[in-house]
């Protein structure tokens, strides 16, 4: 398709799929257009993001007497989902746009679900401003234990936890309940369950799943690319591609703990005014931690993260001696 100089009527709409380089827009009418993005915002985008756009961006096209259209603008976002680009780790890689709520898909069992993948999502969506949702599926794997453990850890942030079984049905209510009048991305490790939640609660849409392999205890990706679905009436769903790992994108290392909030609270208490609570004398946080009043689990996640980042920016370095 060449691209024109001027041509149509521009209008409006917000894009539901991208997949080898077609992107559709569907308008507010529910019209569906295969379009493609103008050279001008690809190579404006291409100094910093990976893609020009993501899917549930709102944008204006311009309609060809073919039926395909171009698009021209791409509207502000009002929350987004972006990690570093895997191949360009400076370069931004947007997933998702304008999305009212994370979910972050987890299993009890087969693959069993990691803390460190799940703080890892947490901290992107409070970057991109998207308020997340804990769903534990394969409840009916058990053991009951691992519920406990994941409320234990996570009972110091406003998180709802919602265990659900895509197998046996337990819990689709309360999850349809979450999703209603909501557009969600779901997201998550492969073999999860992240479609077969989608299947349980509209068969008709059918999406391909896959089992768990017994020697890895990880799956396999069947959802190859990012799109939008209507599941019923008002409840969007962006069934994203399985994962095996995530890095999120605008973390700094000096900002890391305001994206772990359950620790904010206490760092005035701290002796030194730029404390990392890495291993400072009179740190506040980390007495928070010995006495369970922070979960050490979500404390080493912190460091875990924290050490990524002093190893790929600019560090920061304990007992007041920060050095950028």
């Amino acid at each position: 398709m060449t691209e024109p100089i001027e041509s149509g009527a521009s209008t409006g709409g917000q894009v539901t799929l991208i997949h080898l380089g077609e992107v559709r827009v569907q308008e507010a009418t529910g019209e569906v257009t295969p379009c493609r993005v103008k050279g001008t915002l690809k190579s404006r985008a291409s100094r910093e993001e990976a893609h020009a756009v993501a899917v549930g961006d709102y944008v204006r096209f311009r309609r060809e007497s073919d039926g395909t259209g171009w698009i021209e603008e791409i509207l502000p976002r009002t929350s987004f989902l972006a990690r570093a680009d895997p191949r360009r780790p400076g370069i931004r890689h947007v997933l998702v746009a304008n999305m009212d709520q994370l979910v972050i898909v987890v299993s009890l069992q087969k693959p069993r679900y990691k803390l460190g993948l799940i703080d890892r999502y947490l901290a992107a969506a409070n970057v991109g401003k998207i308020p997340p949702v804990l769903v534990v599926n394969k409840v009916d794997l058990g053991p009951e234990s691992g519920i406990s453990h994941l409320q234990e850890v996570y009972s110091g942030l406003d998180l709802p936890l919602i265990p659900v079984s895509a197998q046996s049905g337990d819990g689709l209510a309360e999850f349809k309940r979450v999703l209603e009048g909501k557009t969600s991305v779901l997201v998550g490790h492969s073999g999860v369950g992240k479609s077969s939640l989608v299947n349980a609660l509209n068969a008709e849409l059918a999406l391909p799943t896959a089992e768990v392999s017994r020697a890895t205890d990880k799956g396999r990706h069947t959802t190859t690319w990012i799109r939008m679905i209507e599941v019923a009436p008002g409840i969007k769903i962006v069934d994203s591609a399985g994962i095996r790992e995530f890095k999120p994108f605008g973390l700094r290392a000096d900002e890391l703990v305001y994206h772990f909030p359950e620790m904010i609270a206490f760092m005035d208490g701290c002796r030194f005014r730029d404390c990392t609570h890495m291993n400072e004398a009179g740190c506040a946080v980390r007495a928070a931690v010995e006495r369970g009043e922070i979960s050490r689990a979500r404390f080493m996640s912190y460091l875990r993260i924290l050490e990524e980042l002093n190893q790929s920016g600019p560090r920061v370095r304990p007992s007041g001696q920060n050095q950028f």
